[in-house]
């Protein structure tokens, strides 16, 4: 989602039909100019406190519901930018912006490389969707930036039918005590039997990372980890 709302707003402001809904057409450069910046970077200030403001949610109420209510937030922001009305569009835009535990260490390189590359094909994906609005709708019907605008909520949805049948992390469930819940989330991710040497190796070490955390009163706490990275040496 974040990747293809990044491309493809800049190709969809310059677009005929999206100048003319929104009032831009025959305004001056400058004026054109300043309204794309804003327009663009309201999305990294939505994203600047989703990031924060997701961070404490999530450790309260476990990954699964924020990852799901993010994409809520994220769906309804997108329809937000379809009304055609600026303050609309930015409030879109924030929204949507607001819109690797998991992952073994042996492979944990290897998912992220697989995410920057997933970022990088919604880029592209973004830029081809502008180019053939342009080329075979007609500038004069809402059609043409309805839908790249549009094409955001697919994904947003896909998220939200999804979560559902995703388990929630296991280093949450044990941090919450909820360790036979933890178990078994942990072994559905792996797809072993819950008694497997494996995943009981990968739970108590989870479980002695936790128990470690608490006994040297280190808290999973935003302030605690802005004090960690501002350690010398970090």
């Amino acid at each position: 989602m974040y990747g293809y709302d990044s491309a493809f707003i800049g190709g969809t402001i310059q677009l005929p039909s999206f100048q003319q809904a929104y009032g831009l057409a025959g305004r001056s450069k400058e004026e054109i100019a300043s309204l794309s910046a804003n327009i663009v970077s309201t999305l990294q200030g939505g994203a600047f406190f989703g990031c924060i403001f997701g961070f404490f949610l999530s450790e309260s109420f476990g990954r699964k519901k924020i990852i799901g209510a993010s994409g809520l937030i994220f769906s309804i922001g997108a329809a937000l930018q379809m009304f055609g009305r600026i303050p609309m569009l930015y409030a879109g835009r924030v929204l949507t912006g607001l819109g690797v535990e998991c992952s073994p260490a042996l492979i944990r390189g290897r998912l992220v490389g697989i995410f920057e590359i997933m970022l990088q094909i919604a880029l592209v994906f973004g830029f081809w969707v502008n180019y053939s609005v342009q080329r075979n709708i007609p500038d004069d019907t809402d059609r043409q930036w309805h839908i790249p605008v549009a094409v955001q909520i697919i994904p947003a949805g896909i998220l939200m039918v999804c979560m559902p049948f995703v388990i929630e992390s296991p280093r949450w469930l044990v941090s919450k005590g909820r360790n036979e819940e933890a178990i078994h989330s942990l072994a559905w991710v792996r797809n072993l039997p819950e008694e497997h040497p494996y995943v009981q190796h990968e739970f108590s070490e989870i479980q002695l990372a936790t128990k470690n955390n608490a006994d040297n009163g280190v808290a999973s706490s935003f302030v605690t980890i802005i004090r960690e990275s501002m350690k010398e040496g970090v």
